[in-house]
């Protein structure tokens, strides 16, 4: 009986913002950025703390789990709704509407339960110091991120499970831009008062617990501060926690709006801004919010912006020598240390490169070789480049040649 409900509603009809073409216009490319930024962000965040074995303590941990939470959110979401902001036909068919359901609570009700274990990491951090090898150890962390990822997949089938058992046989116009539990509930033609519970049931668990159990590790957390005696320590403990606490204020508060509201009194108009805020703009700010205090992600950042650009260096000194990839790795694992050049010259010769002024390959760069006496000797490519570049790149080359050569006096030969 309850499959043959289902055939009933096939689609939905997704309502979106908007329909003035011209917001429709800015609503893309506002979400568009924000999609962009929340990938992004969210990604480097879990390469940079990935490649810095220095990184890999518990705080760092929870923070790669919150980043992938944060682009299984953002993904559930933005894809579909940029995809009704420039469509005609604002449609997502059954089937999808359940799995964005799933995955959105699936997301939430994660990153609720984590932010619960980032704030218990963070009170053994300031409050039990000596303690916090053995109690915010490998496994206990292991622990915690295996409960939260368990109990979130759980907890959204659940829910999930109860709305496929629902009749929809009457209207199919979501008065939302993605599929979320409590506008889909008013569309049902049989009673959602167990749906009702169940969801009141998870918002208290999910929401309310959690952030009570936040505050009061925070709590604790605040009173050891106040105790610290210098300025520097206080400062230093406050600047650990500000970061997680206002991500954890603005996530809570929109959350807790649109899941603990009766669904007789829900406002389609507020829940709109409230799920803006909770499945778009935060998956956004996240990665800022982390970084932009805290000295070890930016080092951690640098470190992988400062690979990439290696590895499109060499891509492209090898496509321009056009030799083998085994003869090319070759050649560079046995060029000598001093051939390291620093950040400006390394990035001046990548430019110079791109520009085709001189082909960097023909100078012994990439090779055991020393380096020639004479830069002059370096042939450019025919017609490639100015004299000016041509001249300013050999008057770089000569002071890095003056420099390794200096530097290797005092080596002794063998």
């Amino acid at each position: 009986m309850a499959m043959s409900n289902q055939t009933l509603v096939t689609e939905f009809i997704l309502q979106g913002f908007s329909e003035t073409p011209q917001l429709q216009v800015l609503f893309f490319f506002l979400f568009l950025t924000l999609y962009t930024m929340a990938i992004c962000g969210n990604s480097l965040i879990v390469a940079a703390i990935s490649f810095s074995p220095g990184l890999h303590t518990p705080m760092y941990f929870f923070l790669v789990n919150l980043a992938i939470f944060d682009v299984f959110c953002a993904c559930a979401v933005l894809p579909k709704l940029l995809e009704i902001l420039v469509a005609e036909k604002r449609i997502i068919s059954y089937g999808g509407c359940i799995i964005q359901m799933y995955f959105l609570t699936w997301s939430v009700a994660a990153e609720l339960l984590l932010f619960t274990a980032m704030a218990y990491d963070r009170y053994v951090a300031i409050c039990q110091p000596l303690h916090y090898g053995s109690m915010m150890g490998p496994q206990v962390c292991a622990a915690l991120a295996g409960a939260v990822w368990g109990i979130s997949i759980l907890g959204a089938g659940v829910n999930t499970g109860l709305v496929l058992q629902l009749t929809f046989c009457g209207p199919n116009v979501i008065d939302h831009f993605f599929c979320e539990i409590p506008p889909v509930l008013l569309l049902s033609c049989s009673s959602t008062y167990l749906n009702d519970i169940m969801t009141i049931m998870a918002d208290i668990f999910y929401a309310v617990l959690n952030f009570l159990l936040t505050m009061v590790s925070y709590s604790f957390i605040i009173s050891t501060i106040l105790k610290i005696r210098t300025a520097e320590g206080k400062q230093r403990a406050f600047s650990t926690c500000s970061s997680h606490l206002t991500v954890v204020t603005m996530y809570y508060t929109t959350v807790i709006y649109t899941y603990l509201t009766p669904g007789s009194s829900y406002s389609p108009e507020t829940g709109k801004v409230m799920a803006v805020l909770y499945s778009t703009v935060s998956p956004t700010l996240n990665p800022l919010i982390y970084t932009l205090r805290n000295k070890d992600v930016k080092t951690a950042l640098h470190k992988v912006f400062t690979l990439l650009a290696e590895k499109l260096y060499t891509d492209r000194l090898q496509s321009n020598s056009g030799i083998d990839d085994a003869t090319f790795q070759h050649s560079c694992a046995e060029a000598p240390q001093t051939l390291l050049y620093p950040r400006t010259l390394l990035f001046l010769r990548h430019v110079l490169s791109l520009l085709h002024v001189i082909p960097l390959t023909q100078c012994g760069y990439m090779k055991a070789e020393p380096l020639p006496r004479s830069p002059q000797s370096c042939t450019p490519l025919a017609g490639a480049g100015t004299p000016f570049l041509q001249r300013t790149h050999r008057k770089h080359l000569h002071a890095a040649h003056i420099s390794m050569t200096s530097g290797q006096q005092d080596v002794p030969h063998r």
